[in-house]
């Protein structure tokens, strides 16, 4: 990873929702070998309480449910939990409707029914590549949000000491004002960020 991430540990999650219990077993029975942790749902609602409370990463949805359907499941997961991978279980019958959902980004990919067995085990891997690249992204960004955060309060706490000054086309820091405050501070890796005082 760059960026000083860290992969996490945590597996992929997969959440499988068709209101069709037979087909759950079978989807299970199909994944249970490839490192998943498995989640069910038999309709939208379901897969949305799931999605809230867990830590969701590849959604596997048929498209025809009652209720909720596959896409408008979809739709509900791009607005508020975009991170998740949406993938889409259709038959011939609801093809175009797919199809329409991938242009519209709604969806990663989709496969129809019957499956074929090892394309969508690729399909789900290629998806939980996809979800961990997605992870990692989030764990950058909220550990660059955390350091903003730690920079504000230290100015909070200390002014001037994260600011910096334009003077005559170059940036320049309040050089006492920042020797102050790292002794006040007394962090000996802040300390060795700058050079000691010249006698």
């Amino acid at each position: 990873m760059t960026g000083g991430a860290r992969p996490s540990t945590r597996p992929v999650t997969l959440l499988i929702v068709d209101d069709e219990p037979a087909i759950l077993k079978a989807l299970q029975r199909i994944v249970r070998d490839e490192g998943y942790r498995v989640l069910t749902a038999l309709d939208g609602e379901e897969a949305l309480r799931l999605v809230a409370s867990e830590s969701v990463d590849v959604v596997l949805s048929d498209m025809d449910m009652p209720g909720m359907n596959g896409l408008d499941l979809m739709v509900r997961l791009r607005r508020n939990h975009p991170a998740a991978v949406r993938l889409l279980l259709t038959g011939r019958g609801t093809l175009a409707a797919a199809v329409g959902a991938i242009n519209d980004g709604e969806v990663y990919r989709f496969m129809t029914k019957p499956w074929d067995i090892d394309e969508l085990r690729e399909v789900l891997r290629q998806a939980a590549s996809r979800a961990m690249k997605n992870r990692a992204d989030v764990e950058v960004s909220e550990t660059a949000g955390e350091r903003t955060a730690r920079l504000a309060a230290l100015e909070a706490e200390n002014p001037g000491l994260t600011s910096v000054v334009l003077t005559r086309g170059v940036y320049r820091v309040d050089v006492a004002r920042l020797r102050a405050t790292m002794a006040a501070v007394n962090s000996p890796p802040l300390s060795a960020c700058w050079p000691p005082e010249e006698s």
